[in-house]
């Protein structure tokens, strides 16, 4: 009998533990997302690439080298002479508190601004201390530095005034110093302008007239936005202190004409322009040294500095000596940072290169339709382009403010001071000419002015009314790009300065001198201020 042997079961096969599982998934998760954001990082590097491509077949500058002319030759360059002159000079205030120099064209009411040369004595107070006179310190002081002052006024005269330029240092901030000191050498020389003025060294205040316009106007290669802000300061500043020098009677028509000559050449708006397309470069480069440069990329997120990048950077070890002193928090800050060059850096770049292209254009239409208003419209469009806050974003929308429309205006301001300012200079000249002011600005024309200078806010001449008593009003619409017959009262009145600031007003009305009441009301409420209640 036959019998048929059972067949085992085969045995179940031993399951895996769990945890082995676990880490397969888990495994297999990091390998998508690291292949996810991979995938995004080509695709942001390709976007960004092909966006690059179309500029440059626009004729965009996208280097930072390519927004620097030629150097000229060393022997012509007054540059170098003037940076040897310059650090031979302390500071134009010994007091180290801003209280031993003279400003030009304080402004005192809406409208309204004192000369300071003609003070026979000139306080100056800050939050610490009053000086009840500051010409005799600055009359020592002046005199120990005249000479050296003189060597730095003849570097001006060379042809050339060419800043040198190294992309690598600029992007570490290490060339900057290079053109901020030109702001120690204006101040010195705007000082000593208002001193010799009120002492009657007429040919020396000429001299520093001469020399520190020239300085401010021959300075219009910026680079990027800080150097577009030390240019803009300079410009104001020779702008305030010419309105002191046309209150001096005994100038000639010549040099008159050699100040106005400089103020003709003079693009403020070109400066602006050049300044914000270098800004753009400068991201481009950045950007590029941040995938690669770990304690530049900390620094970076640390200061959240965007355009003002290259003004407040760091000493190259400033990660490295963060890393010793407080090392948990400089880890904590770093290791966030680490997958940024590797997934969101060039999505980054390119809405960042979108928003200041636009900008950019924004500009070159105010320009060309010489209008801030049709720029500043073209800009607004723009909002959608800004960046918003997010954790997965090493730069949101502070990092751009430098690109706002705000900054826009404040730009625009010094179109405007630069444009009145050459057409406060050709009035004086034809009242030297013919014995008092134009009752139109067309008077200027051909003989003075080329043309009559437009106000950029709207496109229209600049704004003019010869008054009864002989003296002239002369405006821009401001910022509203309204004319309200040049009204100079501040927009703002609870804003504290903006009642004494003319570019502040709701029209931008060049100051008409104040009378020497005027002058001593304000010192009297001044000094009102500073003496304590009486007892009740």
């Amino acid at each position: 009998m036959r019998f048929n042997a059972a067949v085992p079961e085969p045995l179940p096969s031993p399951r895996k533990p769990a945890a082995l599982r676990l880490g397969w998934w888990l495994l297999g998760f990091l390998v998508l997302t690291v292949l996810g954001l991979w995938l995004a990082h080509e695709r942001g590097k390709a976007q960004l690439e092909a966006y690059k491509r179309q500029l440059l077949a626009k004729g965009e500058r996208l280097t930072l080298a390519g927004h620097v002319p030629p150097p000229p030759l060393a022997a012509s360059n007054g540059v170098t002479q003037y940076r040897k002159a310059v650090e031979r000079l302390p500071s134009p205030d010994n007091s180290g508190e801003n209280l031993h120099r003279p400003w030009p064209m304080v402004g005192i009411a809406p409208g309204r601004a004192m000369v300071s040369w003609k003070q026979p004595s000139l306080p100056r107070e800050n939050d610490k201390r009053l000086v009840a006179d500051l010409w005799p310190d600055f009359s020592a002081h002046l005199a120990d530095n005249r000479e050296r002052l003189s060597e730095l006024a003849a570097t001006l005269d060379l042809p050339a005034f060419s800043f040198p330029f190294d992309a690598a240092k600029f992007l570490t901030g290490s060339e900057t110093e290079w053109f901020m000191a030109t702001t120690k050498g204006q101040d010195w020389l705007v000082s000593a302008t208002l001193h010799d003025l009120r002492f009657d060294a007429v040919d020396d205040a000429w001299r520093w007239w001469r020399a520190a316009s020239r300085l401010a106007l021959r300075s219009q290669n910026p680079r990027a936005v800080i150097g577009l802000l030390i240019h803009n300061r300079l410009v104001s500043r020779s702008s305030t202190m010419t309105w002191e020098a046309l209150r001096f009677p005994g100038w000639s028509d010549a040099q008159l004409a050699e100040i106005q000559q400089l103020w003709l050449e003079q693009d403020a708006l070109q400066a602006v322009l050049d300044g914000f397309s270098m800004e753009r470069a400068y991201t481009i480069e950045s950007m590029a040294m941040f995938r690669t440069n770990l304690p530049a990329l900390w620094t970076s997120a640390q200061m959240q500095r965007g355009g003002m990048a290259a003004a407040i950077a760091g000493p190259p070890d400033v990660w490295t000596t963060a890393l010793r002193d407080a090392p948990l928090d400089t880890l904590r800050d770093t290791l966030p940072l680490l997958p940024w060059p590797f997934w969101t850096s060039y999505s980054e770049e390119r809405a960042a290169l979108k928003l200041q292209t636009g900008m950019v254009n924004a500009w070159q239409t105010a320009k060309t339709v010489g209008s801030l208003q049709r720029g500043l419209a073209e800009a607004h469009t723009l909002t959608p382009l800004r960046p918003s806050k997010s954790f997965w974003q090493l730069f949101d929308d502070d990092a751009f403010e430098v690109w706002s429309t705000a900054k826009m205006v404040r730009n625009a301001t010094i179109v405007v001071q630069a444009r009145l300012t050459l057409t406060a200079i050709a009035l004086h000249r034809h009242r030297l000419k013919h014995g008092g002011f134009p009752t139109e600005l067309s008077a200027l024309v051909p003989t003075i002015l080329p043309a009559v200078p437009r106000d950029f806010m709207d496109g229209q001449p600049l704004r003019y009314r010869l008054e009864a008593d002989g003296q002239f009003r002369l405006w821009s619409v401001g910022e509203d790009f309204k004319d309200d017959g040049a009204d100079a009262t501040p927009v703002d009145p609870s804003k504290a300065g903006d009642s004494v600031n003319w570019l502040k007003g709701r029209d931008w009305v060049w100051p008409l001198p104040a009378t020497e009441a005027e002058v001593a009301a304000y010192h009297a409420a001044r000094a009102a201020r500073r003496s304590p209640p009486p007892d009740p």
